[in-house]
Formats: structure tokens, sequence, C-alpha cells
């Protein structure tokens, strides 16, 4: 039975960052997207097989990061929306007139 080759140090660095990524582990997401660009720059094999496996990866690995993008602004807009909560909210009466009911207490704010 042949020995499998061991891993290349790009396809190393982009399985640490997916896994990472999966975990929801943002801290070191800095130091592991270094670490992928350090790997490629040492450069990658020419063999087909293994360009189409780290171009897998790599594109396992963009989805992964515009999905985790796309989870921050989500989490952004809602803490933004909660803010303004606690600040209050505004109604239109009937004319199109815009009125302010503004919070006097942390009430609100504090339940959640």
């Amino acid at each position: 039975m042949a020995m499998a080759a061991d891993p290349l140090p790009l396809e190393t660095a982009l399985a640490a960052l997916q896994a990472a990524l999966k975990r929801g582990d943002l801290a070191g997401l800095d130091a592991l997207l270094d670490r992928v660009a350090q790997a490629a720059a040492e450069g990658i094999p020419a063999d087909a097989p293994t360009a189409a496996r780290l171009r897998a990866q790599a594109a396992q690995n963009d989805m992964l990061l515009a999905a985790t993008l796309r989870g921050l602004r989500s989490a952004r807009r809602r803490l933004a929306d909660l803010r303004a909560a606690r600040d209050g909210f505004s109604t239109y009466d009937a004319a199109g007139n815009r009125m302010e009911h503004r919070s006097n207490s942390d009430g609100l704010w504090r339940r959640f």
C-alpha cells in the first residue's frame, strides 16, 4: 500500500482557515490569511490534480468568508436596531408627518 504524500503547506493553511471559519473563530483570521498568502507565495505545484484540489479548497474558503461577512453585517444591523429601539421609535400620522417617541427608561434595553 502506497503512503499518501504529505499535504502541501498551502493545503494545510487552507484547511486551517476553513476549520477556523467553520468554528466561527474570527480572532485568528488575520494570522491564518497571512499564512495562506505566505504558503501561496512559496509556490504552487503545476500538476493538474494538485491545482484542482487547491482551487476547490480556495473556492470553499471563499464561500465561507463571504458567509462570515454576511453574518457580521447582519449582526451589526441588529445591534444598530437594538440601539435605535433603546432611544425610542418614530411613527407617521395620516398626513405623513413623522412623530418621534422617545424612551426615557432603560428598561427595554436591559431586557436584551
